[in-house]
């Protein structure tokens, strides 16, 4: 387990998720693309506070069985309550590592991992993934593609600023198509064509945005700010946010692709 995407995590626990409702309604999307079938067993992976992990237990009904790991304590008490407080029943979470599952082999019918893998080391959570699926069982997982022009100021003032994430694994991002294409193929699952998806979010003002951002993994950038520089870039981001703002609120529409994996 790492700790340093551990303790990140675990300091976005008490935000993440409460401005907008951003990774439910991705994770809604997820999981209509998974093609889940009542009394299925599913794993999702990296769960967060059940964005996939709910409505994929949903799916799967009271004959089924969704199960949720996260490395981060915090996300996995929330999950256990979303869980409970949906009336969910066949929800199981615990805390776990989603490079060394502590599952057995053959034990699921469909994995998820909701935007998870740019956190992980994909060349060891591939086989991980595919050793606890059961033959004919399918890995879907996600890939963000940002919000459009309009959202490219953030990577920008990153740049101009010198910041560079540390609590990412491997990096910033998950890796190109055609990189996890190889590196699923390596570990025994095999990639259907990207699938494009987007959900709209508003933002009422620039300070909910501010908010969300480091309520999530952009936070992993703010961190490296200096005392100095917090307020100057937010100044910063706080003009590009104004510069398309609506009358109703800052508009983001997230595009990101949906990656399915057969065994």
């Amino acid at each position: 387990m790492d700790e340093a995407v551990a303790a990140f995590w675990a300091r976005a626990a008490e935000t993440y998720e409460t401005e907008v409702p951003y990774f439910r309604l991705m994770g809604e999307r997820i999981v209509g693309r998974a093609g889940l079938r009542a009394g299925q067993d599913v794993l999702d992976v990296a769960c967060g506070k059940g964005a996939t992990l709910i409505p994929a237990a949903r799916a799967v009904g009271d004959r089924g069985r969704a199960v949720g790991v996260d490395i981060v304590a915090e996300m996995v008490d929330a999950a256990r309550a979303a869980a409970a407080g949906a009336g969910l029943r066949n929800v199981t979470v615990e805390v776990g590592d989603g490079d060394a599952l502590d599952l057995d082999t053959a034990s699921f019918d469909v994995v998820i991992c909701g935007f998870g893998l740019g956190f992980l080391r994909p060349e060891h959570a591939l086989p991980e993934m595919r050793r606890v699926l059961r033959g004919g069982g399918h890995l879907v997982t996600s890939v963000p593609l940002g919000g459009g022009a309009d959202w490219e100021f953030f990577g920008d003032l990153c740049k101009r600023y010198g910041l560079v994430s540390e609590a990412h694994v491997g990096g910033a991002a998950t890796p190109p198509f055609d990189e996890m294409a190889k590196l699923a193929a390596s570990a025994g699952l095999f990639l259907d064509p990207p699938l494009p998806e987007s959900v709209s979010v508003l933002f009422p003002d620039e300070e909910s945005w501010w908010r969300w951002a480091w309520s999530h993994g952009q936070r992993a950038f703010l961190e490296r700010l200096d005392d100095s520089q917090v307020e100057v870039f937010k100044e910063d981001a706080f003009a590009a946010l104004r510069s398309f703002r609506t009358p109703d609120g800052i508009p983001l529409e997230q595009q990101f692709l949906v990656l399915n994996a057969n065994t």
